[in-house]
């Protein structure tokens, strides 16, 4: 049978026809496979990321609520506090509360009652992630059963009224909206910058804590009351040292002013310094050249009550070397070479004859050394305790402590204590006047001698003599009086007393002399010469009348 060209082609049209509808159907099915292959890795995923989520929230839930049990238990066993959790309020499938937390506060304090209505509060910021559709009921009882319920949403929590006893709390609340009720899904990106950390809340809501700052408050007090007294103590002492620094300035000042103004004595010219004498009984005669003790601020107002004395007899000349009394100032080193020479010009200048040197303490050492230079024009000497050769052997200590003790002085005297010891006692100084028993000081001399020493006393001059005390003891070491002069020492019992061989010294100093006389006088080494006048001038008018 013929096959028709038409028919052909109607089968070729339905076979591909056919094909194409078969690969349509497996492309379908395909399609429809991998669409339902994709829906099931979506719906796992899905599932998963929801199993995590509720496995995290379950997590944070209970965690939460062991911490608020662990803090109520240590609570009741801290306070008397009762604080009781019924499990059988938490759905043990969602860790969450059915029915609620119910919290019993029984008799508290004041103190326990602020407490319980802080953590009240905290309490409520930390439910603020639970699930909107499980609630959660927060109940807390006083005495009074009086209740405010606060709703929001469909957690529900009731507070008695004074637990909104601050309205800054209920402002803050409201203001900063951090603590959303809703529990909405939607709020959870801000979560984590609203949670509160529990340990802090506990931490500071704990007793211990309260009084360890407590503690700390009342040391911050204490310690900003001790600075305010001492700024007020150090103002105090501010205050008076400005008055103090003042008041010395100023007396000083006027000290001064009036040492200008004195002008006992007369002032000859010693290598271009002023050195003044005072003399007196000018008309009489031998001449007695007195030799002061050292550091002694006015020689001439100081021995006044032996050469008024002597002057009835004697013609008196009183020096007072460089440093002393009105004389000036200088800068040689106080050696005994220059100390001498400088008393011999000055004296050469009076143009005195077969004079006696009187001295006193360590005057007699540059008696001394004087007589020995100018033995041709010395007649004799007289001495009252005077040093001598190898004393310093028995004197170590005292002559050691002679410059450190005037420089002691001079601190005191530019510090002001001796000024304002003087102030409060008048008798009072550092180198007082004597008292002697034939003489009287005049109010003048004693306000002179007072100005002098608190103005001029321990200077330079003073303090570079005592330095060149080692020197100038070394200087007479080996010396004795000359053969052709007549000598006279008064030696007081304290000073016997204290160098046992101090008779010796005073003897062997003028063994090779005419006469070397020495009468041992009770009293003390600074004044036994102003307490027995009638003895001492006896014993001199004696010496000398023989002698002429």
């Amino acid at each position: 049978m013929d096959t028709k060209p038409t028919d052909i082609t109607l089968k070729i049209d339905l076979i591909q026809e056919k094909n194409k509808i078969k690969k349509e159907v497996d492309l379908t099915s395909d399609t429809i496979e991998n669409d339902s292959k994709q829906q099931t890795s979506l719906k796992q995923e899905t599932e998963s990321i929801d199993k995590s989520s509720q496995e995290k929230s379950l997590k944070q839930e209970i965690e939460m609520i062991d911490s608020l049990k662990e803090y109520e238990r240590n609570r009741k066993r801290e306070s008397d506090i009762t604080l009781e959790v019924d499990d059988s309020y938490i759905n043990q499938d969602t860790l969450l509360p059915k029915d609620g937390i119910q919290i019993k506060v029984d008799d508290l304090s004041k103190q326990e009652e602020q407490d319980t209505k802080r953590n009240s509060l905290f309490n409520l910021k930390q439910f603020k992630y639970l699930k909107k559709e499980d609630g959660i009921t927060l109940d807390v009882n006083d005495n009074s059963n009086q209740e405010k319920s606060l709703i929001k949403d469909d957690i529900t929590i009731d507070i008695d009224e004074d637990l909104i006893e601050e309205e800054e709390e209920v402002a803050i609340l409201k203001q900063e909206d951090e603590i959303t009720l809703d529990g909405d899904d939607d709020d959870d990106d801000d979560d984590s910058k609203r949670e509160i950390d529990i340990t802090h809340i506990l931490e500071e809501n704990n007793p211990k804590k309260q009084k360890n700052n407590l503690k700390k408050d009342t040391l911050k007090k204490k310690k900003s009351k001790i600075r305010e007294i001492i700024k007020i103590i150090s103002s105090l002492i501010g205050i008076i040292l400005s008055v103090y620094i003042f008041f010395n300035v100023t007396c000083y000042i006027f000290e001064d002013l009036k040492v200008q103004s004195y002008n006992y004595g007369t002032s000859m010219d010693v290598n271009g310094h002023n050195m003044v004498i005072d003399i007196v009984g000018e008309s009489n005669e031998p001449s007695i050249v007195l030799l002061s003790d050292y550091n002694i601020p006015s020689p001439v107002i100081y021995y006044k009550p032996l050469t008024e004395l002597l002057s009835k007899t004697y013609k008196v000349i009183t020096i007072e070397p460089f440093g002393y009394g009105l004389s000036d100032i200088v800068n040689e080193e106080r050696t005994i070479e220059n100390i001498v020479t400088e008393l011999h010009s000055c004296i050469e200048q009076l143009k005195l004859k077969d004079y006696y040197l009187m001295a006193h303490s360590l005057g007699g050492m540059y008696s001394l050394y004087y007589s020995n230079k100018y033995s041709n024009e010395v007649k004799g000497a007289i001495g009252f305790d005077t040093i001598v050769p190898k004393i310093e052997e028995s004197m170590k200590t005292e002559v050691d402590s002679l410059y450190k003790t005037v420089n002691s002085d001079h601190i005191k005297n530019i510090i002001g204590y001796n000024r304002m010891a003087s102030t409060l006692n008048n008798d009072y100084l550092i180198v007082p006047l004597m008292n002697p028993s034939n003489y009287t000081y005049t109010d003048d001399e004693k306000e002179m001698f007072t100005n002098i020493e608190l103005n001029k006393g321990f200077n330079k001059s003073i303090r570079n003599e005592g330095r060149k005390i080692d020197y100038n003891l070394g200087m007479i070491h080996n010396m004795k009086y000359p053969k052709n002069m007549t000598l006279l020492n008064f030696i007081s019992t304290e000073r016997c007393d204290s160098l046992p061989n101090y008779q010796k010294l005073q003897t062997d100093v003028g063994d090779e002399s005419i006469s070397n006389e020495i009468i041992k006088i009770t009293g003390k080494h600074k004044d036994f010469l102003f307490q027995h006048n009638d003895e001492i001038i006896k014993n001199l008018n004696k010496l000398i009348q023989e002698e002429n």
